[in-house]
This record gives C-alpha cells, structure tokens and sequence, in this order.
C-alpha cells in the first residue's frame, strides 16, 4: 500500500476507531443508567444545595451559598456607601422561621460571635470554602448512589476507553512511520498531522462528565419546567424592588431557583450588585454601579438584566458550568468534567 492509498486507509480507520469509541461510550451508560429507570418523582427532596452542585459542580455550590447567606441574612452589608463593602457574618440563628441548611451553619459556627469580613481580600472567604468542601465531598457521594452522577470507577472505565481509541491510532501510525523510515520514505508529513488531530479530537470531544445520563435529564426537566416561574419570579422582585430578600415571601423561591439558573434567576438590584462584588471583589464595576443607578431611578426598567450570567446551561454535558461571574471553590468535587 502506497503513502496515498494509506493515508485514506488511515483516515477511514480514525473515523471508525471515532464510532467505535462513541457508541461503547454511549451503550455503556445506557446500560448502567437505562432511560425506562429514571423517574423525576424519585429526586424530589434534593436540596437547593445538591440541584446545585449536580448543574454547576463547586463553583455553583459556592454561588449558591453565598446566595443564599445573604437572602437570610447571614451575611449583611456593614458598610453602605462604599463600592468596597464589609460585610457582617450573624451568628445568631434566626427566630423567624428561616431555615438552615447543614452548609450554611458549618459555615456560622466558625465564628464565635459577629465578625466583620472585608471581602476585598480573598483570604477572608476561606470558611465559605471550608463549608463547600465538607459538603461538596459529602454530596458528591450521595448524587452517585442516587444515580446522577458517575461513580469514580464508571469515571476511569471511560477514560480507558478512550486510551485504548488513542493507542490503536498511535500504534498503527507509528507502525507506518517505522516502515516508511525503514524503507527510505520521509514524506510522512501528512501521517503525522493526521495522528495529531485525531489524537486531539478524542481528548478535546470526548470528555467524560460527572453527569449520569439520569441527571442530565433530571437537570433538563428542572430547566424546562420552572423556566415560566423564574421568568414570573424574577418579574416580581423587579416590581417590588424588594432589597432585604428575608422579610419577604419571595427567599425560598428565589434561592430555589438561583439554584438552578444562577443570576439570570434575578434582577440586577444593589442586592445583586453585592452579591457579584463577593465573587469577585477584584472585577470592574463601573458598568455595574452605573447599570443599577439607572434602574433605581425608574419606575419601569423591565429591560434591566443580570449584568453576570451563569453558564450553567447544565449542564451541559460537564455538569458544572463554570460561573462566569467568579471564583468558584477550590477543592470541591462535583459536577464537571
């Protein structure tokens, strides 16, 4: 077989080795996760907390916490007139019925009494990711025995898949560069480039996610079905201009559905604008300071949007998209690739 001849055998190869590897993926998580087992009823009593480690793995988890700390009034703005906010951690549980989740006082108890945070500095924010890693590590585990997300081992059984496509490949190319060097043949150019590109594309395309094909569904349903309650939810807070989220009726819906679409889930108020400065106190907020002084001035800015958006489109096939809007938790599993 000559140079040419070959290098289109070599090519038909690479795509067959490439349905080979895509349908041994496919079949072997169909069979571990089949489509008729699956049932939404099953995962109804997820917390805000595990919907949104499943979508958006650590950096979501950590938003959400955030989020949420300052919805109930754990975390309260000290300082009111400065773009470079303290901010008060409480330590006294609520008496009005406000519910604490087990991540939420991992993170209270830290504190003796009430503290001053000068989020500015990054390093103030490491009993949040204290918090998130303890619970992260923990809900990891129970998503995988629930079935939405792989286990380490259904992890690696793919990973080796994926070897064995790249070996085959690089094995029958290099077997070919031998004998073309061998026989006194140095246009093997072309062999090389195309090793190089399959190579890449079954690294680079074939990513193996955290998410079982049960919580890929499961995350699509949640997206689907209170898409029309963040849209009426988010309406309302706007209307209301409600700023102190605990004393209102609207903090356990809205920490629900951050949960799941993260900012887009509401409207940029100077809440909001608090919230973005804690993920990433480093970030420009020039465009944002001037965004919220425009609409605090009107009395109709229904064309006011989150100046951040969250990328967890779910999940996409990574679990976790990572927010654009900030740090996400170092050291936290979760969903992602």
């Amino acid at each position: 077989m000559n140079g040419p001849e070959f290098l289109v055998f070599f090519l038909a190869f690479g795509i067959f080795i490439l349905g080979i590897l895509q349908f041994s993926i496919t079949y072997y998580l169909n069979n571990l996760y089949p489509a008729n087992n699956f049932s939404e009823a099953n995962y109804g009593d997820l917390s805000n907390y595990e919907i949104a480690y499943l979508i958006g793995g650590s950096a979501k988890l950590f938003e959400t916490l955030i989020f949420s700390l300052l919805a109930k009034g754990f975390l309260i703005k000290a300082n009111l007139n400065e773009l470079s906010p303290t901010y008060l951690v409480k330590t006294a549980l609520p008496n009005d019925g406000i519910k604490i989740e087990n991540i939420e006082y991992t993170f209270m108890k830290s504190y003796r009494s009430e503290t001053l945070l000068d989020l500015k500095d990054k390093k103030h924010l490491i009993q949040l990711k204290k918090a998130c890693l303890t619970f992260g590590t923990q809900t990891h585990n129970e998503l995988s025995e629930i079935g939405l997300l792989l286990f380490n081992k259904e992890k690696v059984l793919l990973h080796i898949f994926k070897a064995i496509a790249i070996s085959l490949i690089i094995g029958l190319s290099f077997y070919r560069i031998n004998y073309a060097l061998a026989h006194g043949h140095h246009n093997i150019f072309f062999l090389i480039i195309l090793t190089i590109i399959f190579t890449i594309f079954i690294i680079k395309f074939f990513k193996i996610s955290t998410i079982s094909p049960h919580g890929k569904v499961l995350i699509k349903s949640f997206q689907k079905n209170y898409e029309k309650e963040k849209d009426e939810n988010f309406n309302e807070l706007l209307t209301n201009k409600q700023f102190n989220f605990s004393k209102n009726r609207y903090i356990d819906k809205s920490i629900f559905l951050f949960s799941i679409f993260g900012l887009n889930s509401i409207p940029l108020t100077l809440w909001e604008f608090d919230f973005l400065h804690i993920l990433n106190p480093k970030r420009t907020i020039d465009n944002l300071s001037s965004n919220y002084s425009d609409w605090s001035t009107s009395n109709n800015s229904s064309g006011c949007s989150s100046g951040c958006s969250s990328s967890d489109s779910s999940s996409s096939d990574s679990g976790g998209g990572d927010s654009s809007c900030g740090s996400g938790c170092g050291g936290c599993g979760g969903g992602g690739d």
